[in-house]
């Protein structure tokens, strides 16, 4: 499909074996960009399937629904481009063979935005697709972008599930993340389960009732500046956090919004990832997912893990608020002890989640929406 002047993507559509999909979910990418959004997690499985998705392009089909795939501008089809036997040599085949640098340089958050729109319109006139009711699928960051065409009216379609999509703005979930807030919160809850002094990283998450992981671990020690958790430290750590964050918005703000930014993938570097625009975009973003989603007089779902360390889980008071916002129908699922993803503790998505995840879409998929002017 193209997406501008050179520059394509593939769109992967599957569909039930037999009979008519019920509805033809669009999966939107999160910030990692890729068609398969458990590519990561993948990585280390003995028989490395690009297709499996996590599994959701079985239970989507398996469902009756019909459901399709894409990848960001950018990047290659994982399966034509990932080789090796192990984690580390597939992550290094798909940082050195599957990303299209000098594409990837040029790519903003309004970019991402725009080819959304150009995919959503494309399987909008597509003979094989053109009959279908759209549901969007979003991961994460795609939420915005799903949200935002949704709410102004640039999609066919007014009808959204998220998972682990932030109900804040794109740049206070950005705060949240470079302030690393999600560690100062586990840090309280452990420090009021265990009246210690300090604590180290395993009695922080065994105090504050966290599976760590290694990602967690990581952001953990960063937090707390070693291996151990001083709990007189933690004022002046939040202050060299928020301070971190404000330096860090001057700087992005300094750079020609063209300039190429670089990236990591597992301790990898990608010299082009963004351009410096997608983070000046990001941090001046300041609209929410269910105030666009409301201005549509749309439907949402919303599924989270417990255990996500990357956006603010919502409280029991989001879907009221959604309703206030204009939303029409919304729907609400924190699932325990599943991460940003709904991976759980081994990096899968577990059977429960993608049960979920079917029967958030059913529900939506259901709802008659209202027309709307």
């Amino acid at each position: 499909m193209n997406l501008d002047t050179g520059i394509n993507t593939t769109v992967e559509v599957y569909f039930p074996i037999s009979g008519k999909p019920k509805a033809l979910v669009i999966a939107v990418p999160g910030t990692g960009g890729l068609s398969d959004p458990y590519f990561d997690r993948e990585l280390g499985q003995s028989a490395f399937m690009p297709d499996s998705r996590g599994g959701t392009t079985a239970a989507l089909v398996n469902a009756g629904y019909g459901v399709a795939f894409y990848s960001q501008r950018g990047f290659r089809q994982l399966r034509t481009c990932v080789a090796g036997d192990t984690a580390f040599e597939r992550a290094v085949s798909y940082v050195e063979h599957c990303i299209d640098e000098p594409v990837r340089a040029g790519v903003t958050l309004a970019t991402i935005t725009n080819d959304t729109e150009t995919i959503f319109r494309a399987l909008s006139r597509h003979p094989a697709t053109s009959t279908f009711e759209q549901i969007a699928l979003a991961w994460s960051e795609g939420s915005y972008h799903a949200a935002t065409l949704i709410g102004a009216s640039r999609i066919d379609t007014r009808k959204m599930v998220t998972i682990g999509g932030p109900v804040e703005s794109m740049s206070a979930t950005f705060e949240y993340q470079l302030t690393r807030q999600y560690y100062f919160d586990l840090a309280d809850a452990a420090f009021q389960k265990c009246n210690q002094t300090s604590l180290t990283m395993f009695e922080l998450f065994r105090c504050g009732q966290v599976q760590i992981t290694q990602q967690k671990h990581a952001w953990a020690r960063e937090m707390a500046d070693g291996d151990v958790l001083v709990r007189e430290n933690i004022p002046q750590r939040k202050i060299y956090f928020s301070n971190f964050y404000l330096d860090l918005q001057k700087q992005f703000a300094s750079f020609p919004r063209d300039t190429a930014m670089n990236g990591t993938f597992r301790g990898i570097n990608i010299q082009r990832a963004w351009a410096a625009a997608y983070y000046d975009q990001v941090f001046s973003s300041k609209t929410k997912m269910l105030e666009n989603i409301g201005k549509s007089h749309g439907a949402i779902g919303l599924i989270y893990g417990a255990a996500d360390n990357l956006v603010r889980l919502p409280n029991d008071h989001v879907c009221s608020n959604a309703k206030a916002a204009g939303v029409e129908y919304c729907a609400f699922l924190i699932l325990p002890k599943l991460g940003h993803g709904l991976e759980d503790g081994n990096e899968k998505v577990s059977s429960i989640a993608l049960d979920a995840v079917v029967k958030t879409i059913d529900s939506i998929w259901m709802v008659p929406l209202s027309p709307v002017n």
